[in-house]
This record gives C-alpha cells, structure tokens and sequence, in this order.
C-alpha cells in the first residue's frame, strides 16, 4: 500500500528512478494528481529526458484531453523524435481529435522506427506498439478514405498478430469494414460470418453486415439483419443503416421514421443525419425542407465540432442545380471542395483522388 510522501523523504525526490516509480503506481491505481506531481518533479531532476515528458501526457491521454496530451507528447518528441509509443499515443489522440492526416503521418512514422531499429531484443519487446500503430494506421487510412491501404494495414495486423495486441473481433471487423468500403462486399461478408454467430456478438457486426445487403439491394435481407442489431442496442447508427433499406423497398416515411429515431438517440452525429433526411426530401422535390435540413447539418458541426461541413455543402450545390441556380451550386461545390478533398456523395468517392501508398513488409 502507498505511504504519503514528505519533502522531508529526500531521498526519494532526488532521484528520478523513486519518482518515477511512484507516479507510476499512482497512475495504476488512477491517482492521477499525485502521479502528475511525481512525474513534474522527475522533469525538474531530468530536464532533457522525453520520459517524463511522455508520461505527463500519458496522464492526459487518459483523461481524455487530447490537445493537453498532444502539447506534452511534441515537447518529448522534440528531444527523442524515435521514442516509440509516444508516436503510436500522439497518432491515436489525433485520431481522436478526427485529424486523420496528421495521425497517418505520426503512425507511418512510429511503424517505420519500429521496421527499422537494428536491435532485434528490443523490437520483441515493443511489438505490441508495432502492431498497433499498424491497426490505428488503418484507421487512419479510412478516416481519409484510402480504403486498400486500410485493408492492407488490417490485413496485416490480423495475418501477423499472433499475440493478441488487438482484439480479434476488432480486427475482423474494421478489415470487413475497409473491404466494404471497398467495394469488396463478398470479402466483408466472410469475415462477419463468425463475428455474426459468437454468443456475444456485438450490434455493430450486424449493423455492418446490414449495410452489405444495402449495398448490393438486398433490402429483405438487410431488414432482418438490421432487426438483429436493434434487438442487442438502439444505437443512432443502426437506425440510420435500416433506413436505407427502407428507401430501397420504396417505403419513404418508415425511413424517415428511422432518421427520426435516430435524431432523438444522437450526440454528435446529428449533422449526418440531417444530410440523410435532406437529401429523401430532395428526391421528394421538398427543396425548401431539404435546404433547411441542409442548414441546420452545417449549423450544428459549426457548433459542436467547431467545423464546416463539407458533405452539406455538395448538397446545397446539387440542391441549387435542381432550382437552376448553377452560379450558387458552382460557389456551394468549391466551399465544398475547400473544406476537404476527400468527399464522398452517395458513397462514392471522389473521381480522380490519388492512392495514398505506404510500405509496411
């Protein structure tokens, strides 16, 4: 059990390897204050160390606050730019922070220290953060919709990770995810089979496999599919997946119904369900009701995410086409395209966006 410290206990505050110890423990036992105050003493013993540097901003990682924790993680990577997991912690948190770009710099770099360290002891022993800076790599890859290097990174993680760093069910189901993103619907299929089948399976799995049969209009299907998943939990998502469906059987009000549903169980999505629903009234011809769902998507990103909305965007110049306004649709499409080169509308990705390669054999 920890005792309570002094200042008078001199010689555990003179040495880094006692303070350090100790913040470590307390962390353990999420203490997180005191840990944070041995860790502050530890950099004034050893100021030009990344260690203590890092484990300030482990403190914050933890806690979640990841501009906090990425402040601390560059000031050790000033001093170490090779210190491993504090690339892989610096590339999660900014994943975290949606900031798919910059985390698949920071993660390509951390699998690169790793590949390229010539001391094959101490590879083994960082293995773990090898693998899953190769798995949030992924992540990061799909954040920016480069779907083939996402399954070549999930591919990996799972083919190679015989030690269980990742979950298995996490790896089968963002591999299944990136292949159906990539269109490889029969391949997605075959790696949610067993997921579909454990006792334990989880909503999400049938959420995806739900969206498979969407996606290759299978509406029965995905219906049932998706009733299995709203058996398990509610989710927002789920919802938004099963009215798919319903537009795909022609039934226009329970989708909206569903949007609805999944309106009132959202957070922090709501924007991209307000695009859903603009664009059924789109097809509706209800331009004004489409535009003010448009409307109120870009006004809640700008509020909640401090953002604009790309994707709303792109909507209102399609809805501006429709009303013949070409200039405004024009103004609306390179806003759009200012916002972020990587769009998808309908699912589709963007015509021309070149493959972002990576080599990680």
């Amino acid at each position: 059990m920890l005792q309570p410290l002094t200042e008078n206990d001199g010689m555990v505050w003179n040495s880094g390897w006692y303070i350090s110890t100790l913040g470590f423990a307390y962390s353990q036992l999420n203490q997180n204050d005191k840990a944070r105050y041995c860790y502050k003493r530890w950099l004034e013993l050893e100021p030009n160390s990344a260690r203590p540097l890092y484990c300030i901003g482990y403190l914050e990682y933890w806690d979640k606050r990841w501009t906090a924790a990425l402040e601390w993680f560059d000031q050790a990577l000033e001093i170490d730019p090779r210190y491993l997991v504090c690339l892989y912690r610096k590339g999660v948190a900014l994943l975290q922070q949606f900031k798919y770009k910059q985390a698949k710099d920071v993660l390509k770099e951390a699998v690169q220290v790793w590949l390229h360290h010539a001391d094959a002891d101490w590879q083994k022993r960082n293995r773990k953060y090898f693998y899953r800076s190769v798995f949030y790599l992924g992540k990061a890859y799909f954040g920016i919709h480069s779907y083939k290097n996402a399954v070549r990174c999930f591919r990996k993680v799972l083919d190679e990770d015989e030690y269980a760093y990742i979950d298995e069910v996490f790896k089968k189901y963002n591999l299944a995810k990136a292949y159906f993103a990539a269109g490889e619907y029969d391949r997605a299929g075959d790696l949610l089979q067993p997921l579909m089948q454990a006792a334990d399976a989880k909503a999400w799995v049938f959420d995806l496999q739900g969206r498979i049969f969407v996606a290759v209009k299978s509406a029965d299907e995905a219906l049932k599919v998706f009733g299995r998943a709203l058996h398990i939990s509610r989710f927002s998502y789920i919802y938004q997946g099963r009215a798919q469906a319903w537009l795909l059987k022609g039934a226009v009000n329970r989708a909206v119904s569903d949007l609805h549903d999944a309106l009132r169980r959202d957070r922090k999505g709501k924007h991209k369900i307000l695009l859903q629903l603009a664009r059924i009234e789109m097809d509706r011809d209800r331009l004004q009701d489409a535009e003010n769902y448009i409307r109120r998507a870009i006004d809640f990103k700008k509020k909640i995410y401090d953002a604009d909305y790309a994707e709303a965007h792109l909507a209102l110049a399609e809805l501006y086409r429709r009303k013949g306004d070409t200039e405004q649709a024009k103004k609306e499409t390179q806003t759009a395209y200012s916002i972020s080169p990587y769009l998808e509308w309908e699912n589709m990705l963007t015509e021309g966006m070149e493959e972002m390669e990576m080599t990680i054999d």
